[in-house]
């Protein structure tokens, strides 16, 4: 430019200068570089005498032109200029050596050669570059003016040019600081909307606690208008005092300079406060980010997992007390059973008016006793065999209520309750008649001075709804539920905690065994029911039962049991036993009554014997828990070799499902442990006589 100065004429010069000042003038009032770039162009063409030409910005990997607008001059041009314009020939030069260029041979120059098919005529060119911080970031171009280009000419191009580097750089900066402004909006936007779209109750404080933000929720939860809560300190808003408490979390917070907590209540409601502080580069505190949030639900649902661990942990401890509980039964039933045997050939074997007769009828009648206490347990531990069959819940209570009418004190008064329903589950109808006593005797215990006992009973449906507040699970259907309830003295969180634990009692020693509601239990869950019970010191008790209904069956009638004769004249008996006692009374009681016995004390010698003699043998008694072959394999083995021998099943628990099973495939009938002789020998009549015998 200062060579073109000193050598151009005045007019010339004054031209140019006024051009550039407007150029000046509308490169700062222009909103977009298009137009700015526009305006230079036609100055600079118009100043030379150029008849054509373009402006065109460097693209993206810097290989090619991008046009922004082109002037062909009045003449005809194909070529489509919003195609790439490629980086070559002279145009390439001006790039690389960042000056204008000119050449006034142009058709007859090398650079021709790179003209696309329908492009002007070109007789000179001028190429000029826009250059940004020292790199070429586009070209104006101009062609065919009249007599050719110069030095000048280079001169006044590059002077424009540099004007619309200048425009194209304000143009970047201006998008730039208008991209920051709208992100800057667009942040505080997002900010406001994420700050308001917190739940909890949300502020800001200044040092001296005045709130200088509050989200939506904070005004929700004050009932003030934001413009009333911006500007005042936080306790007049929330607490309506004078000076913060000695316990606010922003007081402390504002000497200890770290994040600090507090919980209060305020109408029903538990909310923790909190208040983190934000210190400047002084370390001092500058402000507080304040948050108060309703932890009610919170601590509800923490209250409602420890519930559940606790009865997770009362459940396991029940199943593990079960467990014992039905391996003590299992071996007491083994030596019941020697000693009930040993009494029964005993008394038969003296004469009735002997004095000493008496000795085992009481040896029977605690036997007996005995029995009963172990039926408890193994009710608890759900290992008793049960009887399914359909039972009428309203006959088995009517049925209960009688008995207990001849046996409570008159100053106890029975009320029943019966809904319209079907009152039909599946199960043991004794089982059942003997939990509905079993609660009846827990509530007449709970009131010495009289009361009321009622039994109520109603079909209902159990759903989502009603189980979401259970914290067990519950199969969902119809069930029966029974109430029993007293108006006796109740009990204490401690008590019903312990309520269904084998042996725990809270009667005086030798008042009770402690195992009534403990069978309770294990007979509701062995029918696939659950219990809950509703209690508290002076307000009586309530237990409330749910056994799953059966909607598709009657009760079944009560049959009286045929009174027989055993007579097992020719018959032998292979009885497979590991107790000794068994093993040792069973063949003079089986040979008393004309049959004859083979003892084995396995399963595993029982299955080589019946090998053997399978011919000779007509029935076999199977006990169930034994060494080195149990009951149910060699069950399974002697069916293999003879599959029409009458089996019968004894045990002393119902081993783990294993005796439903093997009654379902084929086994003739099962007899509990201990039995009295008579019902082992009317079990093997019955059986060998074509009946099925279940005997509990």
């Amino acid at each position: 430019m200062a060579a073109y100065l000193n050598t151009g004429n005045l007019l010339r010069r004054s031209a140019h200068a006024e051009a550039l000042c407007d150029c000046i003038k509308n490169v700062l009032i222009s909103p977009s570089f298009k137009g700015s770039a526009q305006n230079l162009f036609d100055s600079c063409k118009g100043l030379i005498g150029a008849t054509s030409g373009y402006v065109a910005l460097l693209s993206g990997d810097e290989t090619n032109n991008e046009v922004l607008f082109l002037d062909s001059g009045g003449l005809e041009c194909t070529v489509n200029p919003e195609l790439p314009m490629p980086i070559r020939g002279l145009r390439a030069i001006a790039y690389k050596n960042l000056e204008p260029v000119f050449d006034n041979d142009f058709m007859k120059s090398k650079w021709a050669a790179f003209m696309p098919e329908g492009h002007c005529r070109l007789d000179n060119v001028l190429f000029a570059p826009l250059i940004v911080d020292g790199k070429a970031v586009g070209i104006m171009g101009l062609a065919n003016k009249a007599g050719g280009f110069n030095d000048e000419d280079c001169a006044i191009a590059g002077s424009f040019a540099e004007l619309a580097a200048v425009a194209l750089k304000q143009s970047f900066t201006t998008e730039q600081l208008k991209g920051s402004e709208k992100r800057a909006a667009d942040s505080a936007a997002y900010w406001i909307e994420t700050f308001n779209a917190i739940t909890d109750f949300v502020v800001i404080l200044s040092a001296d606690f005045r709130i200088i933000q509050a989200n939506d929720a904070a005004c929700r939860h004050t009932g003030l208008p934001r413009s009333e809560i911006v500007g005042r300190k936080c306790h007049e808003v929330i607490h309506r005092t004078e000076m913060p408490f000695e316990q606010c979390p922003c007081l402390i917070a504002l000497h200890s300079k770290r994040s600090e907590s507090a919980e209060y209540e305020h109408d029903g409601r538990s909310y923790r406060v909190s208040s983190l502080p934000i210190s400047g580069s002084d370390g001092e505190v500058i402000s507080f980010v304040h948050t108060i949030t309703d932890v009610t639900d919170q601590k509800q649902l923490l209250r409602e997992r420890e519930i559940y661990q606790e009865h997770l942990r009362q459940s396991e401890k029940l199943e593990t007390v079960g467990r014992l509980a039905g391996g003590i039964a299992h071996d007491m039933n083994n030596i019941l059973g020697g000693i009930l045997g040993l009494a029964d050939l005993l008394q038969e074997n003296m004469d009735i008016s002997d004095p000493l007769r008496r000795y085992p009828l009481n040896i029977l009648n605690l036997s007996q006793r005995a029995a009963k206490l172990i039926s408890e347990l193994l009710s608890f531990a759900r290992k008793q065999q049960l009887t399914v069959e359909p039972v009428d819940l309203r006959k088995t209570i009517e049925h209960t209520v009688t008995i207990l009418e001849h046996t409570l004190d008159k100053r106890i008064r029975i009320l029943t309750r019966y809904s319209d329903d079907i009152l039909v589950v599946s199960g043991d109808a004794s089982r059942i008649e003997n939990m509905l006593l079993n609660l009846a005797l827990n509530a007449r215990d709970a009131m010495p001075d009289g009361g009321t006992l009622e039994l109520f009973t109603e079909h209902i449906h159990i759903d989502r709804e009603f189980s979401q507040d259970r914290l067990f699970h519950i199969n969902h259907g119809d069930y029966v539920h029974i109430a029993v309830s007293d108006t006796g003295m109740g009990m204490d969180d401690a008590t019903r905690e312990q309520l269904f634990t084998p042996f725990f009692t809270t009667k005086e020693q030798g008042k009770g065994t402690g195992l009534g509601l403990a069978g309770v239990y294990g007979t509701v869950k062995q029918h696939g029911g659950f219990i809950e019970v509703d209690s508290a010191p002076g307000e009586g008790t309530r237990f409330d039962v749910y056994l799953p209904a059966n909607n598709r069956a009657e009760a079944a009638s009560i049959q009286e049991e045929q009174l027989l004769k055993f007579d097992l004249k020719g018959k032998k008996i292979l009885f497979v036993d590991d107790d000794q006692t068994m093993r040792e009374f069973i063949p003079e009681l089986i040979s008393r009554n004309g049959g004859l016995v083979k003892v084995c004390s396995d399963g595993a010698l029982a299955e080589e014997y019946f090998r053997k003699n399978h011919d000779e043998i007509g029935m076999v008694v199977l006990d169930m828990v034994m060494p080195v072959m149990d009951g149910a394999a060699c069950f399974q083995s002697i069916r293999l070799i003879n599959p029409d021998i009458p089996v019968l099943i004894s045990s002393g628990h119902a081993a783990e499902g294993k005796i439903e099973k093997l009654l379902e495939t084929g086994a003739n009938g099962y007899i509990r442990k201990p039995f009295r002789s008579r019902d082992l020998l009317s079990a093997i009549t019955r059986i060998l006589n074509g009946e099925k015998v279940i005997q509990q």
